[in-house]
């Protein structure tokens, strides 16, 4: 809690939570969900998790009462929501729609909200707790090319995004 922890991911296809203060607190967060559905002809633990990080968001603001951190995940059309307090996977993967693979995502100051942005410039808008789809951006409104960043503001009612057609 608070902010003595800090996330990342790597190459090695893991989520981390790292302490600030004590490495005993260190942790991998918990892909079990989606190795068990995975095919047991991948035999090594590597093969089976996730595909690699491309970005993630999180927020503190719901961190008790649900999912808090949303990941998007190399040729991935499904962002995956994550439980800090758990340290695992959350119920709710959020798809893209329509499908394409997610290359930006972010969390209003709230916390309520997840944002996805894909590779063909469309962004969603989901509810953290139920995993439903709340909002789209209308087609004339999307990126030519691909979402490279999303932001929320602070206030609530802005999302800034960014995309591979230079525009902002």
């Amino acid at each position: 809690g608070g902010q003595t922890h800090l996330l990342s991911a790597g190459g090695d296809r893991t989520l981390r939570r790292s302490s600030i203060w004590s490495a005993q607190q260190d942790c991998e967060l918990s892909q079990g969900r989606e190795t068990k559905r995975r095919s047991m002809h991948e035999t090594s633990v590597r093969e089976r998790r996730l595909p690699p990080v491309l970005a993630l968001a999180s927020s503190q603001r719901r961190e008790r009462d649900w999912a808090n951190v949303v990941t998007c995940h190399a040729g991935s059309p499904v962002a995956y929501s994550w439980d800090t307090t758990t340290k695992a996977l959350a119920p709710h993967t959020l798809a893209a729609r329509p499908a394409a693979p997610i290359t930006a995502v972010a969390i209003s100051a709230c916390g309520n909200f997840a944002f996805l942005g894909s590779a063909i410039g469309a962004i969603d808008k989901y509810n953290l707790q139920s995993g439903k789809p709340r909002a789209a951006a209308a087609a004339e409104e999307r990126h030519e090319g691909a979402v490279r960043g999303l932001a929320a503001a602070a206030d609530g009612r802005t999302l800034f995004s960014c995309g591979g057609d230079g525009t902002l």
